[in-house]
């Protein structure tokens, strides 16, 4: 008791020669300092006082937080006062873990923070320290931190505690470790079992799965072999002044990620909806460098499909998250503008998580992520550098001249050329599989759009020029298919896991051979679906129950969501009326109430990336060289683009919108053969003349002839 008085008297006559902030902060101290002994004097009686002590205890955590947040405010730089709090905060902090039952609960918090504030007093140092939860912020997945301590139990015994904290837990927890007496003989036999089993085995739990643990030792802890005991708990041990000095690694990459991928067969397709979320981090190359690059990613599914989808990374965590539904599993090819740096199988209804690792070279990234196709995506990743068409296909072989069974000859002579060249690679069975899989997708592809690689000489122009279908001998007929479908299963799930998705889209498109294919479930399901796929995308889906039957729960839902999703969008918020007349007149009906100025009409598409290109080079223009209000601009797409991904587009670019049919569209170019496709300018000048300018994808043209017409 006297001990007591002598205390409190030191501690009031410290107060009354100290000033206002440091004043404040022991004022707190000591009012947490009267409930922990209130608590103790409770705590002895019987357990009839619950209530009460839950209330001691809430007053305690009160101004515990009190003093520690008014520490963080103030710098204290008088050496007394800073003796003083030091005193306090140690006598307090030997106290406090009587005073808790549950030790996985904001009291475990609370003592957390008073340590990491009287760790900073003993450091001397004039920063201010950091929360408990700015700690937890700085962990990696795959890090730990601990904070030792000493105390004082009930019967004045010294004591050692342990306040551990990890990236997942809601609050640091508090872990008695035993009496100094009791350490102290274990350790005294010097044998590094009993070291591992004195600090390591009663925080083992909370640490599994974890490679790293920031440690502060106390007392004895600085005996302990961290060395050996490494050995015996297999993690890596960092001693630190503080953990509130760990460096901030949230954004480094796990150690688990980092093992070498496990081969395999190829993984099947996820086919279910769902929400999916990523969480890019971008490593070595953040901050101020981020404002240089461009990431964008462009997501191909078979229902779902965005293009150059911005990935926007914090400069100052290096952090981006994309949140999107998926109807099965979809590939993401992700863009440093204009460079591909990587490709990765997203799976629906699913946190994943994408590291952009830059080594110091600058050159392209490694890719990292976690998820259900995190070995496939790092084996893909680790042994792309050119995709299998620039490796294997031979397109001088094909002509034009070509009848059906001659080109599925050479198609089929071309897909066993190919995977002879995949399968003598030296390279893992999940990459050889992915490989032959887009050789799958791409034969198929190639049947449905014959001429996408046949070219002729045109002497008028000197270029090569594309052929239309129609004006080809090659026709597919049933039998074509039959004779490649001896070479693989072409309803197979693998054909879903190749990186041409798009072109076994193109495969699968109404008015074709799979049009009424009952005997590849697979396809028909896909075909089916596609054929719904536009109605869903402007908001107009009708689904009956043959569809269902026919199309199966999963690619219906997937449908049904993208349907909800259009229907939810309000599309004249964003774009002109279409003015009601026949659609022949319809450019002009556009272009009147604009007479005078100068209108540049642009006709793109959202899916179309030189549309959306040209798009984004020329935008800065219009708030600067060409910044006039004599310059009208008008951006015609149509229906073929997606409606949610059309509005996405178009609120970052300036000008009037009209989302057309794809009639109305096709009257357009129809009305102007020089028109070779998009992207592609209708430029009318003052006096309502109309030219064509495919001669706009150029910069220096597009400038020169809009300054021209401005004077």
């Amino acid at each position: 008791m006297k001990n007591r008085i002598l205390i409190t008297c030191l501690i009031f006559a410290a107060i009354i020669s100290m000033s206002g902030h440091a004043n404040i902060i022991l004022h707190h101290l000591q009012k947490a300092k009267n409930f922990v002994e209130e608590y103790e004097f409770l705590k002895e009686e019987d357990y009839y006082y619950a209530k009460e002590l839950e209330a001691v205890r809430d007053s305690i955590i009160l101004y515990v937080n009190q003093s520690a947040s008014e520490f963080r405010k103030n710098v204290i730089t008088d050496s007394l006062s800073r003796d003083s709090l030091l005193q306090s905060m140690q006598m307090l902090q030997a106290k406090l873990p009587h005073c808790t039952e549950d030790p996985h609960d904001s009291y475990s918090a609370t003592m957390y923070d008073l340590a990491l504030c009287t760790r900073q007093l003993i450091q001397d140092s004039q920063e201010s320290p950091i929360t408990w939860q700015e700690v937890r912020e700085r962990l990696a997945n795959d890090e730990g931190a601990v904070e030792l301590f000493q105390f004082v139990d009930l019967k004045g015994n010294p004591c050692y505690g342990a306040l551990v904290l990890t990236k997942e837990m809601n609050y640091p927890s508090l872990v008695r470790l035993g009496s100094r007496k009791e350490i102290d003989k274990r350790l005294s036999r010097n044998k590094e079992t009993h070291a591992y089993r004195t600090l390591w085995q009663p925080l083992e739990r909370y640490f599994k799965g974890k490679h790293k643990v920031y440690y502060t030792p106390s007392g004895i802890f600085y005996r302990i072999p961290m060395e050996e005991m490494e050995l015996y708990s297999g993690c890596e041990f960092d001693k630190v002044s503080s953990t509130g000095d760990i460096p901030d690694n949230s954004g480094a990459i796990p150690s688990e990620i980092l093992k070498e991928p496990v081969d395999g067969p190829l993984p099947n397709p996820i086919l279910k909806c769902g929400k999916s979320t990523i969480t890019f981090h971008l490593i070595g190359d953040k901050k101020d460098s981020t404002k240089e690059k461009n990431f964008t990613m462009e997501i191909e599914g078979i229902l779902d499909y965005a293009l150059d989808v911005p990935i926007k990374i914090d400069d100052a965590t290096g952090l981006a998250t994309l949140e999107f539904d998926l109807a099965g599993t979809a590939i993401g090819f992700i863009y440093n503008s204009p460079y591909l740096i990587g490709t990765v199988r997203i799976a629906p209804d699913e946190l994943m998580d994408v590291y952009i690792v830059y080594d110091e070279k600058g050159e392209d990234p490694a890719i990292y992520t976690t998820g259900s196709y995190a070995n496939l995506n790092r084996i893909v990743n680790q042994y792309s550098e050119m995709s299998p068409d620039e490796r294997i296909w031979d397109g001088s072989a094909f002509s034009y001249k070509m009848t059906g069974d001659e080109f599925t000859d050479e198609l089929e002579k071309q897909y066993y050329r190919a995977t002879k060249i995949i399968n003598r690679q030296p390279w893992p069975q999940m990459y050889k599989e992915s490989e032959i899989a887009e050789i799958q997708q791409s034969v198929l592809m190639r049947l449905r759009k014959t001429n996408m690689h046949l070219y002729k000489w045109d002497e008028a122009t000197q270029t090569e020029v594309v052929l239309p279908l129609d004006s080809l001998n090659i026709k597919i007929e049933p039998k074509h298919i039959a004779q490649i479908e001896k070479l693989y299963d072409i309803d197979s799930p693998s054909l879903l896991m190749g990186a041409n998705l798009e072109g076994y889209k193109m495969a699968l498109e109404r008015d074709w051979l799979f049009d009424n294919d009952t005997t590849h479930p697979q396809i028909q399901k896909i075909n089916h679906a596609l054929v719904l796929l536009p109605d869903a995308e402007s908001g107009r889906l009708y689904i009956t129950e043959k569809d269902r039957a026919e199309i199966g729960e999963m690619w219906v839902q997937g449908l049904i969501n993208r349907n909800e999703k259009s229907i939810n969008l309000k599309l004249p918020q964003y774009t002109q009326p279409v003015p009601d007349v026949p659609t022949e007149d319809l450019l002009t009906a556009i272009i009147t109430p604009h007479k005078g100025k100068i209108v540049v009409i642009d006709l793109w598409n959202s899916w179309c990336r030189p549309c959306l290109y040209l798009i984004s080079e020329y935008e800065p223009y219009k708030s600067g060289e060409l910044a006039s209000d004599e310059i009208v601009w008008i951006y015609i797409a149509d229906t073929t683009s997606p409606i949610d991904q059309y509005i996405d587009k178009i609120k970052d670019i300036r000008g009037l919108h009209y989302r057309l049919t794809e009639e109305q569209m096709g009257q357009i170019k129809n009305q102007f053969s020089e028109i070779d496709g998009i992207p592609s300018c209708i430029l009318v000048d003052r006096d309502g003349k109309t030219t064509i300018h495919n001669d706009f994808r150029d910069h220096s043209t597009f400038l020169s002839t809009l300054k021209g017409k401005l004077k």
